[in-house]
């Protein structure tokens, strides 16, 4: 008789181990390179990030080139692990104003102050459209630091105005000389008016409005600084390739000699042609 051959022991199945992904937080840095990587292909870009939460991130600026570059942001912060939240407010604008405004990037792109400490801008037309060959009249005033202004006219196509300081030699119709000199120099508080009406008897430029044509395609950009931000005077009107340079050394230069720009702002204005 053949004993039955016994029924092997079961070996026991392993259990399969729990793993447990641990979701890894996106840091500042990481978010700031991506965004950095977004914008890396605009001829000018000038983005703020910052982090408001564990997973909510802010980015607030500028740029200027073709496409929407909040909406390609918040696309990119999609795609990445985790629930993460991207608040943008950023505007697209002209590149010289973009090239110009990001060698001392302003908080507020609206004229309002956004402390004590900044600088306003506001225009003589409040809703900041004029028809061409209106009077325009710029007023800043400083917050509660006193110093010596910097005040820029810029157009979409690159025209720039220096509006204070300024000195411009002229002869009067007897023949007399005489200069017209707006130094910049402000106090805490103080208002200053840059440009006047043809009829005020005034040795102040007379701005007036005119082309390009467009909504917001012209600047009006104010820093303050402790000392003045040029050794040398400037020529009253020049172009944006020209000025680049000048002024991004003379930013560079007073930030070495512990004279940086200690407030800033920006307004947009509107031209129409005459009806």
């Amino acid at each position: 008789i053949t004993p039955p051959t016994p029924t092997p022991t079961p070996t026991p199945t392993p259990e399969t181990p729990t793993i447990i992904k641990m979701q890894q937080r996106l840091s500042l840095d990481d978010a700031r390179r991506e965004v950095a990587a977004v914008a890396a292909g605009l001829p000018c870009a000038y983005i703020d990030t910052r982090q408001s939460g564990a997973d909510n991130f802010t980015a607030k600026g500028f740029f200027a080139g073709a496409g929407d570059l909040a909406k390609s942001l918040v696309d990119a912060f999609k795609q990445m692990d985790g629930a993460i939240s991207l608040n943008t407010q950023i505007a697209a604008m002209p590149l010289p104003f973009c090239k110009i405004l990001s060698l001392a990037p302003p908080s507020s792109l609206s004229g309002e102050p956004d402390s004590s400490s900044d600088i306003k801008i506001s225009m003589n037309h409040p809703d900041r459209r004029y028809r061409s060959g209106e009077n325009i009249k710029v007023e800043v005033t400083a917050g509660k630091q006193s110093g010596h202004l910097t005040v820029l006219y810029v157009d979409s196509q690159g025209v720039v105005i220096n509006m204070a300081p300024i000195r411009a030699e002229f002869k009067r119709r007897d023949g007399t000389s005489a200069a017209m000199v707006i130094d910049g120099k402000i106090n805490a508080g103080e208002t200053i008016i840059l440009g006047r009406n043809p009829t005020e008897k005034l040795l102040k430029p007379v701005y007036t409005a005119d082309q390009p044509f467009g909504d917001e395609q012209h600047m009006i950009f104010a820093m303050l600084t402790a000392e003045p931000l040029f050794s040398q005077e400037r020529e009253i009107e020049t172009v944006a390739e020209t000025y680049l340079p000048i002024l991004k050394s003379a930013i560079l230069d007073n930030n070495k000699a512990m004279n940086p720009v200690i407030a800033k702002n920006v307004v947009f204005f509107t031209a129409h042609p005459k009806q």
